[in-house]
């Protein structure tokens, strides 16, 4: 029989969960479909503090920077709140909606929007620095190395900009529009390019490798020592070899209509993944196969998040869940 995790406590909000919630000390931050931002306890879920925004909070997951909680809208704004009690700090607002997370990095927060344009502000007073305009929607975060940002669009491209102001170092075309963020490890960029997983050269966007899977990739990749993750549309998770992308196990949920829409997450010797099948499940980082599973109310868009032996994620039923998963 399967293991499963004890449940802690859940969290209601008035709608959809799909954004990771963010751990800090003893507090949990958290967005909902329902436009609040969220602070709770992490021992027991007690609400500490909520802040309405002016629409629903999607994939953005909330940021911090010493005093500041940072966090993006489908309003088009992103909003600086005070970390101890909710208040806002300032808003910027953009012409489109804000879907995914806004990145700090330093003194700047970078995020991408649906007016087509990427922002880079100032986490101080939310003051511009630079904006770059793509020709497609920014439904994902930035991710940032080596003084180069890289981010995708809907115009089928992925960029490769320059953090101190903003100027194209090279693009690399891709054969559909970019609904996953991108991750860096040793100058080596790993992209989701349709149903490819491709890795790119940091420096000069040269492709080094591409795999191909079953269906959009619109779950990861993740990349953990010498492995990638990804998951897709078909509820497949392939894990590859980050060196030169040869395929170590896939798994499936079982279910071809069962998408894998959240980020996985690697634990120590396990990959966590979420499900629309309403599945946590907790795979063997070696072999992909199931040691552990936790059954949830409805689709879980969301990716999970651990601190110390808790696992954390939001859910279509409203709801924020917390995990023991000690000895599992």
């Amino acid at each position: 029989m399967t293991k499963s995790p004890r449940l802690l406590w859940t969290f209601h909000t008035k709608s959809w969960v799909k954004s990771a919630p963010t751990v800090s000390a003893d507090r949990v931050f958290v967005g909902s479909g329902d436009g609040n931002v969220y602070c709770l306890q992490a021992e027991d879920g007690a609400q500490l503090w909520r802040y309405s925004t002016g629409g629903p909070i999607g994939s953005s997951e909330v940021r911090l920077r010493e005093h500041a909680v940072f966090v993006g809208s489908h309003d088009g704004s992103v909003y600086c709140l005070d970390v101890n009690n909710g208040k806002q700090l300032w808003s910027f607002s953009s012409a489109g909606r804000i879907t995914d997370s806004p990145v700090v990095w330093d003194r700047l927060l970078f995020f991408g929007s649906q007016d087509h344009k990427i922002y880079c502000l100032r986490c101080q007073d939310g003051s511009e620095v630079w904006e770059f305009e793509t020709s497609g929607d920014v439904n994902v975060s930035p991710t940032i190395a080596e003084s180069c940002l890289i981010v995708g669009s809907d115009d089928y491209l992925i960029y490769c900009l320059s953090i101190e102001y903003g100027k194209v170092l090279w693009t690399y075309k891709t054969r559909f529009w970019v609904q996953t963020t991108a991750c860096i490890q040793d100058g080596r960029v790993f992209v989701a390019s349709w149903t490819d997983l491709c890795c790119l050269d940091l420096i000069s966007g040269t492709v080094l490798w591409s795999f191909p899977t079953e269906n959009e990739i619109v779950s990861g990749p993740i990349v953990h020592d010498m492995i990638v993750v990804c998951g897709n549309y078909s509820g497949i998770v392939h894990c590859v070899d980050s060196a030169n992308g040869k395929r170590i196990w896939s798994f499936s949920t079982g279910d071809m209509n069962e998408t894998l829409v959240a980020y996985p997450l690697i634990m120590r010797d396990q990959v966590l993944v979420t499900s629309y099948d309403g599945i946590l499940y907790g795979l063997d980082i070696r072999t992909g196969k199931v040691e552990w599973t936790f059954k949830a109310g409805n689709a879980i868009g969301s990716p999970p998040v651990v601190f110390g032996n808790r696992v954390l994620f939001g859910c279509d039923d409203c709801k924020v869940y917390c995990l023991d998963i000690e000895g599992l």
